[in-house]
């Protein structure tokens, strides 16, 4: 099971918006989280996208790397 307590990075498989904000279903080393975009609102489906618990917090550019 995957600590909520360290940053990690996760891939954006699907974006889901309700009444009560817009999520992404992110997949990390297979694990599928649904995650809340609140911070990264121009997040889309195949971005890099760095988490903390079940947040997004930043997107993730080429060559950024996450040390665990």
């Amino acid at each position: 099971m995957m600590s909520d307590e360290r940053l990690i990075e996760g891939t954006v498989r699907r974006i889901e918006r309700g009444e009560d904000g817009t999520y992404a279903v992110v997949s990390v080393r297979g694990v599928l989280l649904r995650v809340l975009l609140d911070m990264v609102p121009d997040a889309k489906v195949g971005d890099r996208i760095l988490l903390h618990g079940k947040v997004a917090l930043a997107k993730l550019e080429d060559g950024d790397e996450v040390r665990g």
